[in-house]
């Protein structure tokens, strides 16, 4: 009842939509520490793992970046069912599984650098196209991920133009099946051939993959599969659009090739009332819409540049109607983002004057409703490059803090870095 009690709170709508208070903050701190000290006392020091040991700082992280959000990235039993098929310790999965996956990833990174380490399966093909056996016109198709990334980089010097036609439209990951589509994807495809000079009418009933192994715009072989969202390149290559991958199709054979393409609704930017695209307050991303076309809504798999993130924009967890994305394998991504700091009791902290010179100071007390902190100021001490803690006491607001410092009790006074 304890644990229920505390849980409640974390993921109580009201408390979200209202804000924590300290009575609040201080109630669920005192269950969490209430709920560990009972399962030691229940169960021994066998269940105090470091979940547990976690749980009891939650009300700290809650006054300091607010409650928690209202959905967990937390892997739940059915979607780890395939590792827990392997072998492993039947106590610590997540353990067995992390050293597993620390030993392949080192390895890898051996052999990039070193070579193989092993003579086993030397010379033997790892994916199953063999260009000697090939009948034009073909797609590639390979099972395992593994072997399209093997197929891409053996390939990608190959000059024949079936080839190079083949590997821009990536290789089908797993089985594919025929599937019947709606006739406005039919419609769009005979357009895109239209319009690349080829007279071919595309029928409903067409093949489909679950996914395609692409190399994007950095040289990466990635995965592409249901629910990824890419950034698409434009016909006329001056746009970039961001969709989220619902269908993959191939098509073919047309004018004696293969393609493949991708559908799925499209995130546009949203406009306020005077035409103004509306951007993120700190990150500065353009605010995002899901949008479904029927028109020229598919997109062939050579112009599919990279994969993005997106997630919900924070001020409507709740119902999320609008997106943020976040180009992260983009060189040009990273930024310097002003984000406000919640100081702690006893915290050191550098403040910003009101002539741009930059100030030292020790917290005493924190109002986090009014977002203001009593502070103690440091002084320079008689030996230089140290401070002296003073007894002058000034009440500052949160939005002057530039940043935490580390103290150290030196002879002589304070070292602050």
């Amino acid at each position: 009842m304890i644990l229920c009690d505390a849980v409640q709170m974390l993921y109580s709508e009201k408390l979200q939509d209202r804000g924590w208070r300290d009575v609040h903050i201080d109630r669920i701190g005192k269950l969490l520490w209430c709920h560990a000290i009972r399962a030691e006392e229940m169960y021994g020091l066998s269940i105090c793992t470091e979940n547990l040991e976690y749980s009891v700082h939650i009300a700290d992280d809650i006054r300091r970046h607010s409650s928690l959000d209202n959905y967990s990235c937390e892997l739940y039993e059915r979607a780890i069912l395939r590792h827990k098929a392997q072998k492993h310790n039947s106590k610590g999965l997540e353990k067995t599984f992390a050293v597993r996956e620390s030993i392949r990833n080192f390895l890898e990174d051996y052999e990039q650098v070193n070579g193989p380490i092993s003579e086993y399966g030397a010379g033997r093909q790892l994916y199953r196209f063999n260009v000697a056996d090939a009948v034009i016109p073909y797609y590639f198709n390979e099972l395992p991920f593994k072997s399209c990334k093997l197929l891409l980089k053996s390939l990608s010097d190959n000059p024949q133009p079936y080839i190079q036609h083949a590997l821009s439209f990536g290789v089908a990951v797993g089985r594919v099946k025929r599937k019947i589509f709606p006739a406005s994807i039919a419609n769009d495809l005979t357009r895109f051939f239209n319009r690349q000079g080829i007279d071919v009418r595309i029928p409903r009933s067409l093949l489909c993959a679950k996914s395609i192994a692409l190399i994007d715009d950095l040289g990466n072989v990635e995965k592409f599969t249901k629910g990824t969202t890419c950034k698409i390149l434009s016909e006329d290559n001056t746009t970039e659009w961001i969709m989220e991958i619902s269908t993959i199709l191939i098509v073919g054979p047309a004018d004696g090739y293969y393609y493949t393409f991708v559908n799925g609704p499209y995130y546009i930017p949203t406009i306020d009332g005077r035409n103004n695209v509306i951007t993120h307050q700190w990150t500065k991303t353009v605010q995002l819409i899901s949008r479904d076309y029927v028109l020229d809504s598919v997109q062939p798999a050579n112009r599919i540049k990279r994969k993005v993130m997106l997630y919900p924009e924070p001020s409507n967890l709740h119902h999320p109607r609008f997106s943020l994305c976040i180009d992260f394998k983009n060189p040009n991504l990273t930024s310097d983002v002003d984000v406000p700091i919640y100081p702690k009791v006893l915290e050191t902290i550098r403040i910003l004057g009101p002539g741009n010179q930059l100030w030292h100071a020790k917290v005493v007390s924190v109002d986090v409703d009014s977002r203001k902190a009593t502070v103690q100021w440091y002084d320079h001490a008689t030996r230089p490059g140290l401070w002296a803690l003073t007894r002058n006491e000034d009440v500052i607001s949160f939005l002057s803090i530039v940043g935490l410092c580390t103290v150290n009790r030196v002879v002589g006074g304070y070292q602050i870095h």
